[in-house]
């Protein structure tokens, strides 16, 4: 009534015939509904923004490791990611790896030699570090001495690592691309909560208590890598290559990996926490960020038609 009252006040000055002061309420009644109206809107605009901010994500962020296209090429009983490209069938994938393989012992003779010079100044640094923990040397500085044997040990074991896998990534870069494969993630979360207004997003996974897979700090040992797991089930998945490669159907193919792949041992290699970090409630977004990496990756209708069938079936089984 407000609005009407205003009005009046603005008209007052002028003089209406009675004919006029009939028609003129009426505008004014007509000025007022209208303006009501827009206020209910906005209200109720606001609300809705205010309502969906308040929505909580649930991202099982395992799964969505595991289905990352990149992890199809990881061998988790060596810790490392095959050099090769991802959707390729069978013969092609053989034609790379041989090819890795031939390459390899072309360099193997510079990599050896590599690992004697190593050696030798291993030898040296432990020569000098004995002479400043006797005194022999005040000069020499343990602690860097120490160091500088760590890092000519940890090379070691990196050329070493090439020799015995060469269609394999380094320790070091498997930690790189394991870095790549949880920031893409990362990066569509963030992008997936701006654009549908989530205000949290709570991980649903279940982590182990272990030091994480592509800690920078964490070191590498391929001799403790889990067995049983096969990377072959995903990648023929994948390549639409799966009767040929693994002998089973492409839904059964993903829906063997993902139950070894996500398993608790295999979480073991990211996570540390022991608990989920949600037991009830929220929004479950993992299929929508699954789905962003895959196109990502250029992957086809079919495949995320199939994958959606697989992430349904694994959730009921959970």
């Amino acid at each position: 009534m407000g609005v009407k009252k205003h009005l009046r006040e603005l008209l007052r000055p002028l003089q209406f015939t009675d004919s006029m002061k009939i028609k003129t309420s009426g505008f004014v009644f007509i000025l007022f509904i209208f303006f009501s109206f827009s206020c209910f809107e906005y209200t109720h605009a606001s609300e809705k923004v205010s309502s969906d901010s308040q929505v909580i994500g649930i991202f099982d962020y395992s799964t969505a490791l595991s289905l990352h296209p990149r992890m199809s090429l990881f061998d988790f009983s060596r810790s490392g990611f095959y050099k090769v490209r991802l959707f390729l069938d069978l013969k092609s994938w053989s034609d790379e790896i041989l090819k890795l393989k031939q390459d390899a012992e072309k360099s193997e003779s510079e990599l050896k030699k590599r690992i004697e010079e190593i050696e030798s100044k291993i030898s040296e640094c432990e020569s000098k570090r004995i002479e400043g923990l006797t005194g022999k040397n005040s000069e020499v500085n343990i602690t860097s001495i120490a160091d500088q044997i760590e890092k000519y040990k940890l090379e070691q074991k990196e050329i070493d690592y090439q020799l015995k896998n060469p269609e394999l990534t380094s320790p070091s870069e498997t930690r790189l691309i394991l870095n790549q494969i949880e920031s893409e993630i990362s990066s569509e979360l963030k992008k997936y909560a701006e654009e549908s207004g989530i205000g949290l997003i709570l991980n649903n996974s279940m982590p182990s208590e272990t030091e994480t897979f592509s800690d920078h700090n964490s070191q590498f040992n391929q001799e403790t890598g889990l067995s049983g797991i096969q990377n072959e089930l995903y990648y023929s998945f994948l390549a639409n290559d799966s009767n040929k490669r693994v002998k089973l159907s492409a839904m059964t193919a993903a829906s063997k990996w993902l139950k070894q792949s996500s398993s608790p041992s295999t979480k073991a290699f990211y996570f540390k926490k022991v608990h989920p970090l949600v037991l009830h409630g929220g929004k479950e977004i993992t299929v929508e960020i699954i789905e962003r990496i895959l196109l990502r990756y250029n992957c086809g209708k079919d495949i995320l038609e199939k994958i959606r069938v697989v992430l349904s079936e694994h959730s009921n089984n959970r």
